[in-house]
């Protein structure tokens, strides 16, 4: 299986979440740049949009290997809670599989904290 590996698992609004894709399966792996983000409710993950546009560009990763590093910006309005980022990637599979049994999706989860108020010193 595949893993998403996230640099750190607490942030703010507004933060970098650097990621990197760990391909530990023996076949290669084709993924683009983008990434779904999912805030975690009562009712389970819903799915929270992200303004950030991306072309289709076509990345891999090698059997065993590791993604080039790629980064996500944390939503400047998300409110604290707990989130994931998800990843969706396509296995080199033999082509007689239907296209859905190829694509897979991983996940890495991260707290987002309130923002830390700027307290200003009387001068």
């Amino acid at each position: 299986m595949a893993r998403l590996v996230l640099d750190k698992h607490t942030v703010v609004p507004g933060d970098q979440i650097a990621y990197v894709i760990i391909n530990d399966t023996d076949q290669p792996l084709a993924f683009g740049l983008g990434y779904g983000l999912e805030e975690q409710t009562s009712n389970g993950w819903t799915e929270t949009p992200v303004l950030d546009v991306f072309a289709a560009v076509g990345l891999g990763v090698d059997a065993g290997g590791t993604s080039l590093e790629m980064t996500a910006t944390v939503p400047p309005n998300l409110r604290p809670a707990r989130y994931r980022i998800s990843k969706r990637f396509w296995a080199d599979l033999p082509d007689d599989l239907p296209p859905h049994a190829r694509e897979q999706c991983i996940s890495a989860e991260f707290t987002v904290e309130p923002t830390p108020s700027i307290v200003t010193q009387p001068s």
